[in-house]
């Protein structure tokens, strides 16, 4: 009988450790590949949020930076101010007799000055002396403005007044245009 026992006990300790085995063997086979794999879904869906969230500021940020170039490419083609190498004096000068003319003013005299350069810019002065009306000068010297934004009048002297009723005026205009300064000349040439 301790025989029978014996070999009871031993068949008991076979199963145990078969029944072991199985559940050692399953959970590394089984249960642990599955854990580790949510563990690794589970931290690539939290890299995915951040990366979605990363690409929606990036987004945010590209809309933002285009609308910001939209609106300085706007403010640059209003306030540009050119090179002189892009608009010619003789062509400037042609601009500014070609206003005043239209005007009904005659242009007496056309004097440029020595151009100068400053920091930012380069300054040619122009003086422009003729007569006409007192009305055509006024509205000579808004186009100007609203035209030639880049040329600017310093002062201006009307005299006369005509006799007789006449209403011709003699006009001395003092102008600058401004440029920009050529590449060369402020070492910025690529």
């Amino acid at each position: 009988m301790n025989e029978i026992k014996k070999q009871k006990l031993m068949m008991d300790a076979a199963g145990v450790a078969v029944c072991l085995l199985l559940v050692i063997g399953g959970y590394f086979f089984a249960i642990a590949p599955v854990f580790h794999a949510r563990e690794v879904a589970s931290a690539q869906h939290r890299q995915l949020a951040g990366l979605r969230q990363k690409s929606s500021a990036a987004q945010g940020n590209a809309r933002r930076l285009k609308s910001q170039i939209e609106a300085l490419k706007i403010a640059a083609s209003h306030d540009a101010i050119k090179s002189a190498s892009a608009v010619r004096p003789s062509a400037r000068l042609q601009e500014i007799t070609s206003l005043a003319e239209s005007r009904g003013l005659t242009i007496k005299g056309v004097e440029p000055g020595k151009a100068r350069s400053d920091a930012h810019f380069q300054v040619t002065p122009l003086r422009l002396v003729g007569a006409g009306s007192f009305r055509g000068c006024v509205q000579f010297l808004h186009d100007l403005r609203r035209s030639l934004d880049d040329t600017v009048v310093m002062d201006f002297r009307l005299t006369g007044g005509g006799e007789g009723g006449e209403t011709k005026i003699d006009f001395d205009v003092n102008l600058c245009w401004y440029t920009a300064p050529a590449m060369a000349s402020t070492g910025q040439e690529r």
